[in-house]
């Protein structure tokens, strides 16, 4: 079924996930910060701050791009400790994404260095 739709269509679905993982995540990271006593806190902040914001706005031209396209992308399933799934639709093609709970983290990571170092993205 993934061979109908095009690959930069399942590429925004995947990105879409990566980017909601990683926002999720760091409004997280961001308050702990917060709570922690480190001496230095107000760089930590700026920084965690300004690539939310980045990520937001990423996101939501994502969705706007998803919508366009006809893209959906559910919830996810927790399948056991190690695996996560989730489900698609993009133009009434319904498909799945199984994700190794490392890889996702992998992709993530990748994600917020590009948000670290720009040009490394490109």
């Amino acid at each position: 079924m993934s061979n109908i739709l095009p690959s930069e269509d399942i590429n925004i679905a995947d990105q879409y996930i990566i980017l909601n993982l990683l926002i999720d995540t760091l409004e997280r990271e961001l308050k702990s910060i917060e709570a922690s006593t480190i001496r230095l806190q107000k760089p930590y902040l700026e920084l965690t701050e300004n690539i939310l914001s980045q990520g937001r706005k990423e996101l939501i031209a994502t969705k706007q791009l998803m919508r366009k396209k006809g893209i959906r992308v559910f919830d996810k399933t927790i399948r056991n400790e190690d695996f996560w799934d989730y489900k698609y639709l993009i133009r009434g093609y319904e498909g799945n994404f199984n994700y190794l709970k490392y890889a996702l983290k992998m992709k993530m990571e990748k994600r917020l260095l590009e948000y670290f170092y720009p040009a490394m993205s490109k």
